[in-house]
């Protein structure tokens, strides 16, 4: 089922989630960038509250250990993690969010790595041990 972009921040929002992920593969109009990227927006509410106030953990602190896990298990180019505070799904989620690029569809290194036979289960796997990972260190195992 498609949600639109707007959509999906709402209805995380309404189900009163504790945290938001969407994962991706990134795309250019050129060949040439490649690589993992992992962006996030570090919320404070109306009154002054971050996400650290609310949930116990920050968008930042997870970008961090999904990136980690992405370039141990997937292997591709290091992009940073970048705040983006531009993207709908995180500026309009209310809880700790990221946005997962795993690499370039348009990068023929990349896409070869994407079409691999292992790819989705590493970057599933990386994805999750980074939230399990930052959880337990931010709620204490």
């Amino acid at each position: 089922t498609y949600v639109g972009l707007y959509d999906r921040p709402a209805f995380a929002n309404e189900l009163g989630a504790d945290f938001f992920i969407s994962v991706h593969n990134n795309s250019n109009d050129y060949p040439t960038p490649n690589g993992t990227e992992v962006h996030y927006y570090s919320k404070v509410d109306a009154e002054g509250h971050t996400e650290e106030d609310l949930y116990g953990i920050g968008s930042k602190t997870v970008a961090a250990a999904v990136q980690k896990e992405m370039l141990t298990y997937v292997g591709a180019y290091d992009r940073k993690i970048k705040s983006s505070p531009a993207l709908a799904v995180l500026n309009k989620t209310v809880m700790p969010a990221i946005v997962v690029e795993g690499a370039f569809m348009s990068n023929a290194n990349d896409l070869s790595l994407i079409r691999s036979e292992d790819y989705a289960k590493k970057y599933a796997f990386a994805c999750a041990k980074g939230i399990i990972l930052s959880m337990n260190e931010a709620f204490g195992n």
